[in-house]
């Protein structure tokens, strides 16, 4: 007869798990991981491009806040009427606007240590650092680019390398410009910015930026969003826009918004439009 206290004994046979049980639960964990994980990194990217998407509205709100300062002009974006190149840029003219530097960064688009050196940014990086002068001390990485014919040049502007002459007709100069809201303002971009025109091409190859003055378009096919870039507009709005829609935003006043009229690269075609 057993006592009132009994001593509890393992059944051998409980005394762990069987190689065969440990490798099924490891196959059961893995299948799950290879589940989840493609999920989470979507969810990851998808609240990186919520971020990306205030980060570009706050230019939109600063940009309202520097026209309502001076007479619903934009950025003169050019030396002339008193001002040198730097302070007349966008980037330095936005200064007194705000101060919190990291909506100057997509969350996708890491800052890179570089020697100091020009650099173009690309899909997963951001363009700087940029060197030689006091703006560009201050402000040297980004990963956004102003659409540069939203910008009021000054009508005595010097011809140089920025703005030709007749370039200045193109210019919207003003926020209260004609279908605002299809107007691109700041997008997602390998550089400070760069002047679209309806004959350029996309790129053969993505994040080929060899220059920015020719075929600027290239510098806003970035697949950062899921075949998307993220915009503010000249009407403060801010949306996504799918690579191959860039080309049916009115970047200036003679661009045909119609749509792209060449072969996509490979890299491209399988993009939704």
């Amino acid at each position: 007869m057993q006592g009132v206290c009994q001593i509890y004994r393992r059944r051998p046979d409980k005394d762990g798990f069987t190689l065969i049980e440990l490798l099924v639960v490891i196959s059961i964990i893995a299948v799950l991981v290879a589940i989840l994980l493609p999920a989470l990194n979507r969810a990851r990217a998808a609240s990186k491009a919520v971020v990306c998407l205030s980060n570009l509205k706050q230019w939109g709100l600063i940009t309202a806040l520097y026209a309502a300062d001076n007479d619903d002009k934009l950025y003169q974006n050019v030396a002339g009427g008193g001002l040198n190149a730097e302070d007349a840029y966008w980037v330095a003219a936005t200064f007194p606007y705000y101060q919190d530097r990291n909506i100057r960064l997509c969350p996708i688009a890491k800052v890179v240590n570089r020697e100091p050196d020009f650099h173009y940014g690309s899909t997963k990086e951001s363009w700087g650092p940029l060197v030689g002068s006091t703006w560009m001390e201050d402000f040297s990485t980004g990963g956004y680019g102003i659409n540069e014919w939203a910008a009021c040049p000054p009508r005595d502007a010097p011809e140089n390398y920025l703005w030709e002459v007749d370039d200045e007709n193109l210019a919207w100069r003003i926020t209260a410009a004609n279908g605002a809201r299809n107007i691109p303002l700041f997008l997602d971009c390998a550089f400070v910015g760069g002047f679209p025109r309806d004959s350029d091409m996309a790129p053969e190859i993505p994040d080929n930026n060899d220059g920015w003055w020719t075929n600027a378009m290239k510098l806003y096919c970035l697949d950062r969003h899921n075949q998307h870039v993220n915009a503010v507009f000249l009407d403060s709005s801010a949306r996504k826009v799918l690579i191959k829609n860039l080309w049916t935003l009115k970047w200036q006043r003679q661009f045909d918004a119609s749509g792209y009229t060449h072969t996509w690269p490979d890299w491209m075609r399988r993009f939704s439009e």
